[in-house]
């Protein structure tokens, strides 16, 4: 018999026998109806899948009794893509067997994150699939899928923070992210919680600040040493000074967007951004953006660390302190009060 008969043959017989295991286990079982059995086939057409997705529609009619039909319907269809799809290649599940997906519920919910999964590597650059190709072909049982999916969701909140950089700043970062032929996720872990290597890309000097004060939609205010303070009166002129930083209205999309953060964010339509030129411009001390009034009635207002949506004062990093007044007595010395009441005033 010539091998393309009988792979043919071999194929056709395990379809036949995976049409008829899910019967002899089901249906003649009694534990699914003849209309249960309609369902499924209008998914599999009875087909090679027919037998596991048999398995899944038994498991959501025994677990999730509070599914409508209709959704276990339309979560069986995504999944049916996703067991006809499969690639063993590409972050394969440790246990998985079309013929016998035990446990399914583990197995359900593997083929669910590992759709994710798919779809977070599918949003990187190239070079994050050809130098992640060890990893993503590396076997995973449910469990070690699911730890994968949390911390590669954690690292894709991260990646995205570099979505409005300049295309060549974004291409330096790329660049050091995926520096080896053998990156691992644990690689890009390691590479976001140092922070400060997604910070920067922008060289800033004192020169580049007081130019660009010439076309943008702020002015230099205070200059002293190595510290300035410049008060931004627009999201253009915040996006323009902070473009190298994590500061949430830097990262607007589009027109609204931008416009929208910076109604939320700022204060009378002023923020005032201190810059430390002692420190290096990718730093996440080179700036801090203060949001808010620092004081009230000519006092200075307590504000409380557990309670985020008070505080004034954020890093490069978009990090906060206990004590904003700390981050001020630090670069103005013992005259920092003074200078809170004449520069960091919001107009008031």
């Amino acid at each position: 018999m010539p091998l393309t008969i009988f792979f043919k043959s071999f194929e056709n017989t395990r379809i036949l026998e995976n049409v008829q295991l899910a019967d002899k286990l089901y249906f003649k079982a009694g534990k699914l109806t003849s209309e249960d059995k309609d369902i499924i086939l209008s998914i599999t057409k009875g087909d090679n899948f027919t037998k596991i997705i048999t398995d899944f529609f038994y498991y959501y009619k025994e677990t999730k009794p509070f599914l409508s039909i209709n959704k276990i319907i339309k979560n069986l269809e995504i999944l049916y893509i996703e067991v006809k799809n499969y690639d063993k290649n590409v972050y394969p599940i440790e246990g998985y067997d079309i013929l016998n997906p035990f446990p399914v519920g583990s197995i359900i919910d593997a083929i669910e994150k590992r759709k994710k999964i798919i779809s977070f590597i599918n949003s990187l650059p190239s070079i994050a699939k050809r130098n992640m190709k060890n990893d993503i072909r590396e076997m995973r049982n449910p469990s070690k899928l699911k730890k994968y999916f949390d911390q590669f969701e954690y690292f894709i909140a991260h990646y995205k923070l570099l979505s409005n950089r300049d295309k060549s700043i974004q291409v330096g970062i790329l660049k050091k992210m995926f520096n080896g032929n053998n990156t691992t996720l644990s690689d890009l872990l390691q590479f976001v919680e140092d922070k400060e290597n997604l910070l920067g890309g922008a060289d800033f000097t004192k020169n580049d600040i007081i130019k660009m004060a010439e076309s943008n939609d702020f002015h230099i205010i205070y200059e002293s040493g190595n510290h300035m303070i410049v008060e931004v009166n627009s999201a253009q002129g915040i996006k323009a000074i902070g473009c190298n930083s994590f500061w949430c209205f830097t990262y607007g999309s589009g027109f609204q967007g931008a416009m929208s953060d910076w109604q939320k964010y700022s204060y009378n339509d002023i923020v005032y951004v201190i810059i430390d030129f002692s420190e290096d411009s990718d730093s996440a001390d080179f700036m801090h953006v203060v949001i808010k009034p620092l004081m009230e009635d000519n006092e200075l207002i307590e504000y409380d660390d557990e309670f985020y949506e008070q505080h004034p004062i954020f890093n490069m990093a978009n990090e906060n302190y206990s004590n904003p007044y700390f981050i001020l007595e630090n670069l103005f010395g013992s005259n920092y009060i003074d200078i809170i009441k004449k520069y960091l005033n919001f107009d008031e």
